[in-house]
């Protein structure tokens, strides 16, 4: 610590001492790092009590800047580490995050996977760091990710800056994406200037609160801005913060109370030339009071937590006399008011920058970011800074679950299974429940936000919930994020195939066109058992005597992914058209086929009760004039191609009847002109005798269709 700024040590410690609240100890520290430049951005403790850092390198990689990710364990000893990125840079002034499926997401910029000057730059890894996918979002201009949180739904919102799109120079870019990083949404918001967003968070309702600095809007200068956007991209409120000079947002975080708490940096407030900013607003964006941090010296602020008294814990720089190359880490606590309790700076002779900070579990802080003064380069190195709990720590509460496991055994898909968790608070004080949330969509609660408060004693029960939607084993976990300490709970269940019966058929309609009164069409239908257990059918009845099925009843069972072919038959009585429904009786749903057809009477020339005919013949045409159909006779004295085609009196066809190789005998074809309009109409035959018996045969008749 330098010399010179002993006093101001003292009168901190007086401030200390007057709030009754000593500042917390240094446990350990450690720095990482290679040859070349580190530079270290954000700090997550893990469940297994170590810590994911997350910056990037130039020690290490494939080429320029690289990002870089660093597993310790609880005492801050590096366990594995990472690079990320391709022969240009890959740089994060952002962060990295852990994910629901046990590995982490990291955000930044690219200048290697790109169309333009820079994009976003998001990668996805598994538990010990080994990249699944990237992706990079943008487009012809710099475009830069800053932040990134993973959402309820398993996906991902992102926040930075857009050169490519919008109408300043800068804008805020917001991407929402998928459990995969595909592109769900996109909001862009500014002004004609520059305007920033640095950090995004997804509020209890699903909302995103989103925070940064804006010189298109406010009372000067820059301006710290807030952003309240919905869940699927669409601005709720802005609000501007700040005086004439500049001013700006680095990080927001959702309260207890469920309004926001926003710290920066302000030139506009405070003691001196710049001070740590912290303001707390209400759900509309409306200021409830804000502090200013710092001495004489220069302040700047990076990352906001709510401890688990209630209080804020920020971490920042401080710079002294002397230019940037003389900083330290800065630590502030204040209570929920944002009244100061106490301050601490970490560091040594050189430039050292804290960029992050959280509380741990032991109660003390893990506090991250850069140092020139450490490290084993004379370039900067991560430096991680663990201390020991506030020394003075009030009541506390204690956080106990009724099991560990919930089991919803067997349970059919699209059926919904319930089991009560009881949540204890054994500890002095209340108990805070900030979220509950499952690993898997197919699990959730009946827990609502304002159930959040348990008091000393008291006892919550939360109904869980399973719809299953595979037929697999589930094992996933319900999370509940407090102020005591994480509880994760394992959900155990398994998704069943109802075992229940279906039907479909191949065709919902049957057209048996025109029948000659005296003869039988037949027409297939194919029946599917499509459920999970068998089909029974039990018949299938048509309502006219006229249409007829051959339907057995030892074919009435039908297994899973089984079917049977049913001929249905048409055989008209009398000229009319014949409508009716063929109904199928089974033990899953009733099913109707509809069925059509024209009984066509023609009345037979004794000509047609001999042989077969000696001559080729256009016979007669029946009714002439007609009104909608026209029944036409020709014969064959032996097999050979025949057309028989419909001419307008313009000459143009307008219907082929016959096309094709033909048996030798007296044959009929129906013409079916009910979408013809009235007039003068040709039917011309024509036929072609087998290869050997040489000749070709053409015959036209006219006739006549009156409407």
């Amino acid at each position: 610590m330098k010399a010179w700024i002993c006093s101001l040590i003292v009168l901190s410690a007086m401030i200390m001492l007057s709030y009754g609240q000593p500042n917390p100890n240094v446990l350990w520290e450690q720095t990482y790092g290679g040859e070349d430049w580190e530079s270290g951005h954000s700090v997550q403790q893990t469940p297994d009590g170590g810590y994911i850092l997350g910056g990037y390198t130039a020690s290490y990689g494939a080429g320029g800047w690289d990002l870089y990710l660093v597993k310790t364990d609880s005492n801050g000893a590096a366990i594995w580490s990472h690079t990320y990125g391709g022969w240009g840079d890959e740089i994060t002034d952002g962060n990295a995050c852990m994910t629901s499926d046990g590995g982490y997401v990291f955000v930044g910029e690219t200048t290697t996977y790109t169309i333009g000057a820079e994009d976003f730059y998001l990668v996805k890894t598994d538990g010990v760091g080994n990249e699944l996918w990237y992706r990079n979002y943008g487009g012809s201009e710099a475009d830069r990710g800053f932040y990134v949180q993973q959402t309820m739904d398993g996906g991902y919102i992102l926040a930075g800056l857009t050169q490519t799109y919008g109408s300043g120079l800068e804008d805020f870019y917001i991407i929402k994406t998928d459990s995969a990083g595909n592109v769900e949404w996109t909001q862009v918001v500014g002004g004609n200037q520059s305007d920033v967003a640095l950090w995004v968070e997804q509020t209890t309702g699903g909302n995103y609160i989103v925070a940064g600095y804006t010189y298109s809007y406010g009372a000067g200068g820059s301006d710290a801005y807030l952003m309240k956007i919905s869940s699927v991209g669409d601005t709720m409120w802005t609000r501007t913060y700040g005086g004439a000079q500049h001013d700006y947002f680095k990080s927001v975080k959702q309260s207890r109370d469920g309004n926001y708490v926003a710290l920066g940096t302000t030139r506009s407030f405070g003691l001196s030339h710049q001070d740590m900013y912290l303001v707390k607003v209400d759900n509309s964006g409306d200021t409830v009071w804000t502090r200013t941090y710092g001495t004489s010296n220069m302040e700047d602020a990076q990352e906001i937590c709510q401890t688990h008294s209630g209080g804020y814990i920020m971490a920042g720089s401080i710079e002294y006399p002397g230019g940037w190359t003389t900083n330290d880490f800065y630590l502030v606590k204040a209570d929920g008011d944002g009244n100061l309790l106490w301050t601490r700076t970490y560091g040594g002779n050189q430039l050292d920058q804290a960029y992050s900070v959280v509380q741990t579990t032991d109660g003390g802080y893990a506090i991250f970011g850069q140092s020139f003064s450490f490290g084993a380069s004379y370039d900067k190195d991560f430096y991680l800074v663990k201390t020991g709990p506030d020394e003075i720590m009030g009541p506390t509460p204690e956080i106990e679950v009724s099991v560990d496991e919930l089991d919803f055994g067997y349970v059919l898909i699209g059926e919904l299974a319930e089991l009560p968790l009881m949540i204890y608070n054994v500890g002095d004080t209340t108990l805070v429940i900030y979220d509950i949330y499952a690993s898997s969509a197919c699990f959730g609660t009946l827990w609502q936000p304002e159930d959040s408060l348990i008091y000393p004693g008291d006892s919550l029960e939360v109904i869980v919930l399973f719809a299953p939607d595979d037929s697999t084993v589930y094992n996933e976990t319900l999370s509940i994020e407090n102020n005591d300490r994480l509880v994760e709970v394992v959900l155990l269940g398994v998704g069943l195939v109802a075992f229940e019966p279906g039907i479909a058929v191949s065709d919902e309609y049957l057209n048996f066109g025109f029948v000659f009164v005296g003869e039988t069409e037949e027409l297939p239908l194919t029946i599917y058992s499509v459920g999970t257990d068998t089909l029974i059918l039990y018949g299938c009845v048509c309502g006219d005597s006229c249409f007829g099925n051959d339907f057995e009843s030892e074919d009435s069972l039908l297994v899973p992914g089984d079917s049977l072919r049913v001929m249905l038959c048409f055989a008209p009585q009398q000229q009319m058209l014949y409508v009716d429904t063929m109904c199928i009786n089974n033990n899953a749903e009733l099913v109707g086929v509809r069925l059509r057809g024209y009984g066509i009477d023609l009345i037979v020339d004794d000509s047609e009760r001999y042989g077969l005919p000696d001559r080729y013949a256009l016979g007669s045409l029946y009714p002439n004039p007609f009104n909608s159909f026209l029944v036409i006779r020709y014969d064959l004295p032996v097999a050979g191609n025949v057309d028989v085609v419909v001419h307008d009196v313009l000459g143009r066809r307008v219907g082929t009847l016959v096309g094709g190789d033909v048996d030798a005998g007296r044959h009929r074809v129906v013409w079916d002109a009910s979408d013809m309009t009235s007039g003068v109409y040709f039917v011309r035959m024509s036929a072609r005798t087998p290869m050997g018996d040489a000749g070709e045969f053409y015959q036209t008749r006219k006739v006549v269709l009156l409407k």
